[in-house]
């Protein structure tokens, strides 16, 4: 084996026997644990000394009791309790398994899956999984807090998890939390267009859709999926949907003009989506798209 994989192994060796000693006897470490963490140190520098002169030399100039203490002190232990119908090796992986902080999207993962139990391998196959390949931690965190805000619009994007793991407790059974799921998988659809205008059929949309990709904010993103999601419903043409994005890079053209490009701006678009939900909603023959978001 590779004198760096060999010195790994000896680390998760005396670390996981350090873990164990201290869960089974933490009387003997007398509150602190220095006794057994002096101990563990111990052993563990010896087999890295005898490691040392193998190692690979282009590695960082670090002394072997430099790198045991931080691997020792630099450890921080979560406990995780189970049913005996969990998968724990499923949850492991999906806890951290790229070595990297936990997004939302992350945690809203865990929730599902721990809630599905041994019915989430096949769940995951057919529909997590399509999620995963398109969009990355930060982007799937950014397409559950779009869900959200349609319904709520002054929910953060730091509530994200609680907010949605709170919806979805509502859901009891498993087909129920499967049918949320793929809701939001659905509008996965419209959230990759947005973030890849090249996707679009209709030139006209294709345009407005990058352009204001161009302008680098996420605060038009809700109004930008609720506008799509008009047209998926055939309420909106593409014609209505061009001119509406239009008339919101105006608006985003005027504010810098006064000198107020972000005053305000995320609780105005926000309120937008609501107030056209509300004005097309009305009558029997309701405005177009775009008359209604330009009143």
């Amino acid at each position: 084996k590779a004198p760096r994989v060999a010195m790994v192994e000896v680390v998760a060796e005396r670390l996981d026997l350090f873990v164990r000693a201290w869960l089974l006897c933490p009387e003997v470490i007398g509150g602190e644990g220095e006794h057994l963490e002096a101990l563990a140190l111990v052993l563990l520098v010896k087999r890295l000394e005898a490691l040392h002169q193998k190692v690979d030399k282009s590695a960082p100039d670090v002394t072997v009791p430099q790198f045991a203490a931080a691997a020792l002190n630099g450890l921080e232990c979560v406990r995780i309790s189970t049913q005996p119908s969990d998968n724990v090796n499923r949850i492991y992986e999906t806890l951290n398994n790229r070595g990297r902080s936990l997004t939302q999207g992350d945690l809203i993962r865990n929730y599902v899956f721990m809630r599905l139990g041994v019915a989430g391998k096949s769940f995951y196959e057919h529909t997590w999984s399509d999620l995963d390949t398109r969009f990355s931690g930060e982007s799937l965190t950014h397409l559950f807090w779009l869900d959200l805000v349609r319904d709520s619009p002054t929910i953060t994007q730091s509530q994200t998890y609680s907010q949605q793991s709170r919806r979805l407790e509502k859901l009891k059974t498993n087909d129920e939390l499967k049918a949320g799921i793929k809701a939001i998988a659905k509008r996965g659809d419209l959230w990759e267009l947005i973030q890849n205008p090249h996707l679009e059929g209709d030139l006209a949309v294709r345009r407005r859709l990058q352009r204001l990709k161009d302008w680098r904010t996420t605060t038009v993103h809700p109004i930008l999926m609720y506008l799509l999601e008009l047209r998926s419903q055939d309420r909106a043409t593409d014609k209505e949907l061009a001119k509406a994005m239009q008339y919101i890079e105006s608006y985003f053209v005027r504010r810098m003009i006064m000198g107020r490009a972000t005053d305000n701006m995320n609780r105005v678009l926000l309120s937008a989506g609501e107030n056209l939900d509300k004005a097309i909603g009305k009558g029997s023959k309701p405005p177009r798209v775009d008359v209604a978001l330009r009143t």
